[in-house]
C-alpha cells in the first residue's frame, strides 16, 4: 500500500501527493540534513492547511535573526522592511528595488531585488547561507541569493499567458462613439477613455471587450482579467485562473502617500477619475486581501477602503483594516443609499464629498452613544443585511435564523449516523458559494471523502455516473474560497486554534466548521474530568469566534438517548456548551411509517432574534443533498407545530 506525503507547495499554498518511493529518491538526492522543499504549481481541487504551515512565527524570532546577521530593519504597518541579504552593509537602503518585506504575523517574505517570495523558514536559511559565504571570503562582494532555489516552472508560463493576452489588444484609441458603446455594454459608462489609458486598460482587437491587467511590485503584469460581449452577454475571464497576486492600478498609485482600495477595477477607475486620488482594485474583491499584496501597500501613509453598502463588505473592511494597520486605515461609511464608487458616479454623487467623509476604524475602549449614533442608525436601516448571509438552497433556514453572521458560535448535534457531516457539508457549501470564506476541520472523516461529497452536492448530481463532467465541475469548485485543515483523528486543541488563526489571517476566513469536539478531548490535562475538559474547549472556541470575528460551527455528539428525540439537554457535557452558543441546531431522526425515517433540523436556540422552529429535510442519495428541490420539499414549523401554509403537522413531543 502506498503511503502518501503532503509536500508544501510554495507560492500557491497547495499540496501535491507523492508516493513514499518518490519521496525517498528525492530526499536522497538532496541529502538527509537538507530541507526538502518542492516549488511547483499544480491544479488541485482544494486548499489544504498543513499543521507545519500554521506554525506561528514570532516577531521577536524574526528580528533577532536579522540583528544576528547585521541586517538593519524598520517595522512598518504590516511588514518588517529591510534589504536583500546580498547587500551586506549594515544600513537600510531606501531604494525600493533593493527592499525585502517580511510579514510581521506570518513571516512570509517578498524580495524586490531577487524576485523571490515564500515562507520565513526559506528566507532564514538563505540569510545564514549568504552570510556564511561572505564570511569565508576576504572581500565583500555581491553574492547570488537563493542560489539553490528551484525555479517555479509555471512562473514563466504565467508571464507568457498574460503577455499573450495583452498582445491581442488594439494600440490605437477608439472613436468616441465606439468607446461610448463599449463602455455602456461593459457597464462602465461614466469612465473616460483617458482613465482607461492611465490604468493601461486595453481594448481587444475585435473591439468586443477590454483587458484589465494587474502588476506585481516589479511593475510586471502577472494577472489579467478580460471583460467582453459574447452573444450580447457580458463574459469575464481571468488569466491565469487562480493567480491573484497582482494589483490593478499599482502603476498609478505606487508613488503616492494616499490610496483608495476598491473591490472592482471599474470602481478604482471611477475614484481616480473623479477625485484625483490613486485607487487600486483588490484582486479578489471583498473576499480576501492576500498577504502577497501587503508589501505593495506598505509605503502608503493613508489607506481608504471604499466598498459597497452591504454588511459583508463592511465586515471585510474591518478585517482588512487589521491587516493593513488600523491607525492608517479609513473607510467610506456604507450608508443605506450610498453605493459603490462607479454606481455613485453613474447616479450623480459627488465622489470627492463621499471620500472626504471617510471615518477611522480605530476603536476606543470607552464610548458614548453619540460616538456610535450613526452605527445604530445604520443597523436599523440595513436590518436585512445585518441579519447576515442568506442560504440559497435552505430558504426556510434563512426564515428561522435570518442569516449567517460573523462572531457567533453554533453548536450542532445529532445522533450517530444521522448525517451530521453530510448536512454540514452542504450547509457550509451553500454559504461558501455566496462568498463566505470557509475553513473545514474534519477530524472524523478524511478530506478526500468530504470533498467527494461536497463536489457532488455542488454539482447536484452523482458524478460517478457523469465522470466526463468531473473536470468541468472541479474547475468551478476550485474557485470557491473553501479550505481544509489537514488534520485527522485526535488533535491538540492549541494546534487546531493556531491553524485556525493562521487561516483567518491569510485567507480572511469567516466560517470555521469543527467536526467534532470529541477529537480534542485527549489534548488537555488528564486531571480534568471529561465535562471540565469539554467546557474548557467550548470556552476556547467561544473566545476565538469573538476575538477573530469569525463564525464557528462546532459539532458535539449527544448523550445516548435510545428511542427519544434529542433536545438541548441532550448535548454531551455540562451546561457550558448551551450557554456559550449563540445558536443550537439539532439534526433529528424521527421514526416514520414502516422502515422509513424522517429527518428534521431543529433550532432550539437563536440568540439573534429568538425565532425557534424546525425544518423538514429530504435526502437525495444520488447527490448527497438535503437541499430543497421544490417548495414542498422543505417545510418549516414554528413552535406550535404549524407549517407556513397553516396545516398542522406532528412532531416528536420533545419539540
Amino acid at each position: 500500500m502506498l503511503v502518501y506525503f503532503c509536500i508544501y507547495i510554495f507560492r500557491t499554498a497547495k499540496y501535491v501527493l507523492f508516493t513514499q518511493a518518490m519521496f525517498q529518491r528525492a530526499l536522497l538526492s538532496c541529502g538527509n540534513k537538507k530541507r526538502f522543499t518542492i516549488f511547483t504549481t499544480v491544479r488541485s481541487l482544494s486548499n489544504e492547511l498543513n499543521a507545519s504551515e500554521s506554525e506561528p512565527v514570532s516577531l521577536e524570532s524574526v528580528t533577532s535573526h536579522l540583528t544576528k546577521y547585521g541586517m538593519t530593519y524598520q517595522q512598518g504597518y504590516a511588514c518588517i522592511k529591510t534589504t536583500c541579504p546580498r547587500f551586506t552593509q549594515p544600513k537600510l537602503k531606501l531604494n525600493k528595488l533593493d527592499q525585502l518585506y517580511i510579514n510581521k504575523t506570518t513571516g512570509f517574505f517578498v524580495c524586490a531585488n531577487c524576485k523571490r517570495s515564500g515562507p520565513w523558514e526559506k528566507l532564514r536559511d538563505n540569510i545564514s547561507l549568504v552570510a556564511g559565504s561572505l564570511n569565508n571570503g576576504k572581500v565583500l562582494r555581491p553574492v547570488l541569493c537563493f542560489k539553490n532555489w528551484t525555479e517555479d516552472a509555471s512562473e514563466q508560463s504565467v508571464y507568457d499567458s498574460v503577455s499573450k493576452i495583452m498582445s491581442k489588444c488594439r494600440t490605437e484609441p477608439l472613436e468616441e462613439e465606439e468607446f461610448a458603446y463599449l463602455s455602456k455594454h461593459l457597464k462602465m459608462d461614466g469612465i473616460k477613455q483617458r482613465t482607461f489609458t492611465a490604468y493601461n486598460v486595453k481594448v481587444l482587437s475585435d473591439k468586443s471587450g477590454v483587458i484589465l491587467p494587474s502588476c506585481n511590485i516589479d511593475m510586471v503584469y502577472i494577472w489579467a482579467k478580460t471583460m467582453s460581449l459574447k452573444n450580447n452577454k457580458l463574459k469575464t475571464q481571468t488569466y491565469p485562473r487562480t493567480n491573484y497576486n497582482g494589483l490593478f492600478g499599482w502603476p498609478v498609485a505606487r508613488n503616492r502617500k494616499h490610496v483608495v482600495l476598491t473591490s472592482s477595477e471599474a470602481d478604482a477607475m471611477a475614484v481616480y477619475q473623479e477625485t484625483g486620488v490613486a485607487a487600486i482594485a483588490l484582486p479578489r474583491g471583498i473576499s480576501t486581501l492576500p498577504q502577497e499584496a501587503l508589501p505593495l501597500l506598505e509605503g502608503f501613509e493613508k489607506i481608504t477602503l471604499w466598498f459597497d453598502n452591504s454588511v459583508p463588505a463592511f465586515e471585510s473592511a474591518k478585517t482588512f483594516a487589521k491587516k493593513l494597520g488600523e491607525s492608517r486605515t479609513c473607510i467610506v461609511r456604507p450608508e443605506a443609499m450610498s453605493p459603490a464608487p462607479l454606481q455613485a458616479l453613474q447616479q450623480g454623487y459627488n465622489l470627492k464629498n463621499s471620500l472626504s467623509q471617510s471615518i477611522s476604524l480605530l476603536q476606543e475602549h470607552v464610548i458614548s452613544f453619540g460616538s456610535r449614533r450613526s452605527d445604530v442608525k445604520h443597523e436599523l436601516i440595513l436590518a436585512e443585511h445585518v441579519a447576515g448571509i442568506k442560504w440559497k438552497y435552505f430558504h426556510k433556514l434563512t426564515e428561522l435564523m435570518k442569516g449567517h453572521r460573523r462572531g457567533e458560535l453554533t453548536v450542532f448535534t445529532g445522533s450517530t449516523g444521522s448525517g451530521k457531516t453530510t448536512f454540514l457539508s452542504e450547509y457550509s457549501l451553500d454559504l461558501c458559494s455566496s462568498g463566505v470564506n470557509t475553513l473545514w476541520g474534519s477530524f472524523e472523516i478524511t478530506n478526500i471523502k468530504l470533498m467527494k461529497t461536497m463536489i457532488q452536492q455542488f454539482a447536484r448530481k452523482d458524478l460517478s455516473q457523469h465522470i466526463s463532467e468531473y473536470d468541468e465541475w472541479a474547475d468551478q469548485f476550485e474557485l470557491l474560497p473553501m479550505y481544509f485543515m489537514n488534520f485527522h483523528g485526535q488533535q491538540n486543541i492549541r494546534k487546531v486554534i493556531e491553524t485556525m488563526s493562521h487561516a483567518v489571517y491569510i485567507y480572511d476566513i469567516a466560517h470555521v466548521i469543527v467536526d467534532n469536539l470529541q477529537f480534542m478531548m485527549g489534548s488537555l490535562d488528564s486531571r480534568y474530568d471529561r465535562f471540565s475538559k469539554q467546557d474548557e474547549i467550548v470556552g476556547i472556541f467561544r473566545q476565538f469566534a469573538t476575538k477573530m470575528n469569525c463564525h464557528v460551527t462546532l459539532v458535539i455528539h449527544p448523550r445516548k438517548e435510545d428511542g427519544e428525540a434529542l433536545s438541548t439537554n441532550s448535548i454531551f457535557g455540562g451546561a457550558k456548551a448551551s450557554q456559550e452558543a449563540d445558536n443550537i441546531l439539532i439534526l433529528q431522526t424521527h421514526k416514520g411509517t414502516g422502515s422509513a425515517y424522517n429527518k428534521y433540523l431543529q433550532i432550539t436556540k437563536n440568540r439573534f432574534d429568538g425565532t425557534l422552529g424546525s425544518m423538514r429535510l429530504k435526502f437525495d442519495r444520488s447527490c448527497k443533498s438535503f437541499a430543497s428541490k421544490s417548495k414542498d420539499s422543505s417545510r418549516i414549523s414554528s413552535d406550535d407545530g404549524e407549517t407556513e401554509s397553516g396545516e398542522k403537522t406532528e412532531y416528536p413531543t420533545a419539540w
